[in-house]
């Protein structure tokens, strides 16, 4: 039998997979849906397992400080140990068989759109490449770096947990300061041993977000990168689980919120510096891959 793979909203995944009775649900009355971060002690034990294969619209950090947590990720199995940190990219198909409810560390889930802030920029947030559903996922952390990252995710979940209207610009500014720490040990930890197909695609998705205001197209950046279409597709499929011309479109939507979010530009003039010259396309673009329109999201940021 098909079955198709679910993608759960952070409401919708904590419906189906957790016991929401009142001791669990008092963790997520925070006033923001998609951001979270707790300890795995508090929640464990009020987990429905067996999860199916699923993908969810936020990215997952999970660190485990005892015990141990396992989780098929894409297509590896993972048992995540004692200073480990499991990356669970938003989009990227996981399930979980089994789990030790006797683990202890911290879970931060949140929602892409919370990098969209006042202190970061669409280039920030392209630096953290591990975000990406194509980058490994588990990041084995030396003893001179874990304890800065347990550091800064106790603060975000005293920040979460111990005040009913928890303070987000302080949450956006510990979380930024997290992602770069994890950024810092895997840039030094990367390995150089990547094929040449990894090393053209990332050239790839670097030239998207440097060139993503001009209307190229595949083709457009094939050329740019001395390569026919048909590799660049082939080698972005064979890399990213999808095709070139969706990892455009993707960056073309996010540079979107980042206007839509931090500028008065009217949705034409956005339309406009995306290289869309019909600003109705460019809304029907919009909306393909968020739900929303573009006005229709700048009302909910205006809202928030």
């Amino acid at each position: 039998m098909n079955r198709s793979v679910k993608t759960y909203s952070t409401k919708n995944f904590k419906e189906s997979f957790l016991n929401l009775n009142s001791q669990v649900s008092k963790f997520f009355d925070r006033g923001d849906e998609d951001f979270f971060c707790l300890r795995i002690e508090d929640v464990v034990s009020h987990a429905i397992i067996p999860v199916p294969p699923s993908r969810e619209e936020c990215h997952t950090l999970i660190l485990v400080l005892e015990g141990y947590y396992d989780l098929k990720l894409g297509t590896t199995e993972y048992r995540v140990k004692p200073g480990d940190l499991i990356i669970q990219q938003a989009g990227k198909i996981f399930s979980i068989d089994r789990i030790n409810r006797e683990n202890k560390g911290f879970t931060c889930h949140f929602h892409p759109d919370i990098l969209i802030g006042k202190s970061s920029n669409q280039a920030m947030s392209a630096d953290f490449e591990f975000l990406n559903v194509w980058e490994d996922s588990l990041v084995r952390f030396d003893e001179s770096r874990l304890p800065f990252v347990i550091t800064l995710l106790q603060r975000l979940h005293i920040e979460y947990t111990h005040n009913q209207k928890p303070d987000f610009d302080i949450i956006h500014a510990y979380l930024l300061a997290l992602l770069s720490e994890i950024k810092a040990f895997t840039d030094a930890d990367e390995m150089e041993a990547k094929n040449a197909t990894y090393h053209l695609v990332k050239r790839f998705k670097r030239l998207i977000h440097t060139r993503v205001k001009d209307n190229l197209g595949v083709s457009g950046f094939a050329s740019l990168l001395n390569v026919s279409p048909n590799h660049l597709n082939k080698c972005t499929k064979q890399v990213a689980g999808f095709s070139a011309s969706k990892l455009i479109d993707e960056t073309k939507t996010m540079e979107a919120k980042y206007l839509l979010y931090q500028t008065s530009l009217t949705v034409s003039e956005i339309a406009n510096e995306l290289g869309f010259f019909d600003p109705s396309y460019f809304s029907r673009f919009f909306k393909k891959y968020t739900g929303q329109t573009p006005v229709e999201y700048r009302k909910m940021i205006e809202k928030s």
